[in-house]
C-alpha cells in the first residue's frame, strides 16, 4: 500500500483507494481528518497554529499551517477531488499539552478551539477525536475509510 507522510502545516488528499496518509509526531499540533466513503476521498491536514500571524496572508509551501487558512485550503481541496460535504466523516486528532504549561497559554488547547469553532460555523461537525492530555499522537486514515487509527507513543492502537 502506498502512504502520503503529511507534515506540520501541509495538507495531503487522495482518491485513491489503495492509499493510506499519515501524520506522525503531532504533539501540540491538530490532524483534522477526512473522509468521503461514497466518493473515496480522503485528507489529513495538519494545523500548527490557531490563526495567521497579522498581515499573513497564508503561505502556499505550508498551507494549513494555520486553522484559518488552512481549513479553507483543506476542505476546497477535498472538494475538487470529488468529496461531498453531505457524506464527510471528520476526525481530530492530536493537541497534546505539555505538562507545566497552564491551560489557556497551551497551543494546542488553541488550536482545537479554533479549529471547533470554524466547523461549526460551516455546519460541519467532528464524527471522532482524541485530543488533549500529555501524549503524542500519530494518525493514519485509509482513502475512502469511515475511520482513523490513532497510535500512542507507547504503540498501542486505537480505531475511531
Amino acid at each position: 500500500m502506498n502512504t502520503y507522510r503529511v507534515t506540520k502545516g501541509k495538507i495531503a488528499i487522495s482518491n485513491d483507494p489503495g492509499r493510506s496518509i499519515t501524520a506522525d509526531s503531532l504533539g501540540a499540533c491538530l490532524a483534522v481528518c477526512a473522509s468521503d466513503p461514497v466518493k473515496c476521498v480522503s485528507g489529513i491536514a495538519v494545523i500548527v497554529a490557531p490563526r495567521p500571524f497579522p498581515g499573513d496572508t497564508g503561505d502556499k509551501r505550508y498551507p494549513a499551517f494555520d486553522a484559518v487558512n488552512g481549513l479553507r485550503y483543506f476542505f476546497n481541496a477535498l472538494f475538487e477531488n470529488g468529496a461531498q460535504k453531505k457524506n464527510l466523516r471528520i476526525w481530530l486528532i492530536g493537541s497534546a499539552r505539555f505538562l507545566a504549561e497552564p491551560r489557556e497559554l497551551s497551543m494546542g488547547v488553541q488550536i482545537y478551539a479554533a479549529v471547533t469553532k470554524i466547523l461549526k460555523k460551516n455546519r460541519l461537525k467532528p464524527f471522532g477525536e482524541h485530543v488533549g492530555g500529555h501524549v503524542s499522537r500519530s494518525v493514519r486514515l485509509e482513502t475512502g475509510s469511515d475511520h482513523v487509527i490513532v497510535s500512542l507513543i507507547e504503540g498501542r492502537e486505537i480505531t475511531i
